[in-house]
């Protein structure tokens, strides 16, 4: 390999690496964004205090009135924590008012880490709406799992060092080399790959447990009319 094209090889690894990082970098942005709370609803319907950023909220309206849908969400919610637990996980039942249902996950999150595990509390707020339906709002506070967005932004730093050190000592003691076999060594800079990835993964794992809890709280109350009563 001569040394042109060694410099060419390593300016346009180093080049993609650096384009690959970017990327990831914005993707745990977009991640650590997604960890705040949505404001689509009112929130102190739910509260008088402020929710914390660990807090997923939702809002639906269904068909049915407002006391049977509660009925029907407490017996659903203890049904799925009993039979199904792999789904939400055990829960308590912890209040019930006229239009509000408090509940709270039973026993460590540390012993099912997996979907049931990943939340802590929930409420959910039933409003008439007139014409047989209701609004159902519900908030969840999900584990916080920072660790996972820690772990990413650790390696997205480690990624930025290692392009920038991979890329100098390649050019150093490989593209620089008198010896032409020494100059293919310069693809060896690919190896900051094992870097750039990591952060995708914890990014994505960090979204998707989130997603997961909003989501199947959602088909919960989406499902409550077609519940038995």
């Amino acid at each position: 390999m001569s040394t042109e094209v060694a410099q060419f090889t390593l300016g346009a690894i180093t080049v993609v690496g650096f384009v690959v990082w970017l990327i990831a970098f914005q993707f745990l942005v977009a991640a650590q964004r997604s960890g705040k709370p949505s404001h689509s609803l009112t929130i102190d319907q739910l509260s008088a205090q402020e929710l914390p950023e660990n807090w997923l909220l939702g809002s639906v309206e269904v068909q049915g009135p407002q006391n049977a849908l509660m009925d029907k969400a407490v017996r659903t919610l203890a049904k799925v924590s009993t039979f199904y637990p792999g789904v939400i996980g055990p829960l308590k039942i912890v209040d019930r008012t006229n239009n509000r249902i408090a509940f709270e996950r039973v026993g460590s999150m540390d012993s099912n880490p997996f979907y049931g595990g990943w939340y802590r509390q929930g409420r959910l707020m039933f409003e008439p709406l007139g014409a047989d339906r209701t609004r159902i709002d519900y908030a969840i506070e999900v584990s916080p799992a920072r660790w996972l967005l820690v772990l990413g932004w650790l390696f997205q730093a480690s990624g930025l060092i290692a392009l920038i050190v991979g890329c100098w000592l390649v050019y150093t003691f490989c593209v620089s080399s008198p010896r032409p076999e020494l100059r293919w060594q310069t693809i060896q800079m690919v190896q900051a790959a094992h870097f750039l990835w990591p952060p995708f993964l914890f990014a994505t794992l960090y979204r998707q447990r989130r997603k997961w809890v909003l989501t199947s709280f959602e088909a919960l109350v989406q499902n409550l009319p077609y519940a038995e009563a």
